[in-house]
């Protein structure tokens, strides 16, 4: 909609924040968006960027459980001998 605002009716960044103000949007944030949507013509990410996502694996959550019993019982027996 907001991509079809500014291309097909040519609302700038200022305008669209008028016409949405429960958004809360700032200026610049509308500004970069619709710079992108100019130079790259989508408001798709480019695959691989951003943070990569966390991966929850069972084989995972055993490593990590290990690592953690492990430890612990490296503190016990420590703290008998």
């Amino acid at each position: 909609m907001i991509s079809e605002l500014n291309t097909l009716k040519g609302f700038g960044a200022k305008k669209l924040i008028n016409e949405f103000p429960s958004k809360e949007w700032k200026v610049s944030t509308v500004s970069n968006f619709l710079d992108k949507l100019k130079k790259t013509e989508t408001i798709e990410r480019r695959p691989g960027s951003g943070r990569p996502r966390a991966v929850r694996t069972e084989s995972n959550v055993n490593a990590v459980d290990e690592l953690v019993l492990a430890k612990l019982l490296m503190l016990c027996t420590c703290t008998i001998s």
